[in-house]
């Protein structure tokens, strides 16, 4: 009796074991290097001289978001689909709205954070580090 037991909890626990491979891990975004300076006083980039101002770069693996927080605090996300990194739909943008930016594909939406806010977004957009150096907003992926 106790062996049959035994046997049986072997079984249940190679079931449950087996079973948590089945599920598919998120499709991560892959790895772009990203080395940008912009020059902020250059009139190219005059939409980030006030909060709330963003711009579009061509770098990155789908593209580049940088977004003005505020005079000190840049944010600059990467385009991809956090949910669909690989699909051939257009980048995430910012919406008409200026108020979130929007994947119009699978209509997943995510603040000025990163963090998704609907669809079926659940991870983050990533994010690329920002500095200030003087004029300069240097944009870099480590």
């Amino acid at each position: 009796m106790l062996r049959i037991r035994s046997f049986i909890s072997a079984i249940i626990l190679m079931f449950f074991i087996s079973s948590c491979g089945r599920e598919t891990a998120p499709d991560r975004i892959p790895y772009a290097y990203v080395s940008v300076d912009i020059n902020l006083l250059n009139l190219q980039y005059q939409d980030l001289r006030r909060d709330g101002g963003y711009i579009y770069l061509s770098e990155g693996y789908r593209g580049i978001i940088v977004y003005r927080e505020s005079a000190n605090r840049y944010r600059a996300f990467e385009r991809a689909c956090s949910f669909d990194p690989r699909s051939e739909c257009e980048p995430v943008e910012v919406d008409s709205s200026g108020l979130f930016m929007i994947h119009r594909c699978c209509k997943s939406t995510y603040d000025f954070k990163g963090y998704p806010t609907g669809g079926p977004a659940t991870l983050p957009l990533r994010e690329y580090f920002t500095f200030i150096d003087g004029d300069y907003l240097l944009i870099r992926s480590e």
